[in-house]
């Protein structure tokens, strides 16, 4: 009664056993395997070395594909962009602010302004914060840019 009955328990152990005895014979005619030796060894395919040329390709491909599909179309699409809300903003600027009123609040460019130069240390005076001044955003502008 026993063996007559089958079960998912007899089944899968049957198909355990046939699978272990396939993999056996497998390494046994690959090796040339006999009783005194073999003639070359079964690739550890779980060397750490194996493991980690897998890894590192897989994470290269992974890299790869968000470079390439999701980075650089990003970046494009972002540049494109910017570059069309720089051009409207210098285009509409001054109309912008003369409908809505804030034109007297745009410092207008003054004419030692404009002679002054505009690079990078350009300016040989040193500007140092003083503690009685205050801390605001004004005098962090003036020690940095100045």
């Amino acid at each position: 009664m026993f063996l007559t009955q089958e079960t998912p328990a007899k089944v899968l152990s049957l198909v355990g056993a046939s699978l272990f005895s396939m993999f056996f014979l497998f390494a046994v005619s690959n090796t040339n395997a006999s009783f005194t030796g073999t003639e070359s060894s079964l690739p550890d395919i779980a060397s750490p070395a194996r493991v980690m040329s897998v890894l590192d390709n897989a994470a290269n491909s992974y890299s790869n594909f968000v470079d390439a599909y999701l980075v650089k179309p990003g970046v494009e699409s972002y540049a494109f962009g910017k570059d069309n809300l720089d051009y409207i903003i210098d285009e509409a600027g001054p109309q912008i602010l003369a409908i809505s009123g804030f034109d007297s609040l745009v410092d207008q460019p003054s004419s030692q302004a404009s002679s002054a130069p505009r690079v990078a240390g350009a300016y040989t005076e040193v500007s140092y914060f003083k503690p009685s001044q205050g801390f605001s955003v004004d005098t962090l502008y003036s020690i940095l840019i100045r």
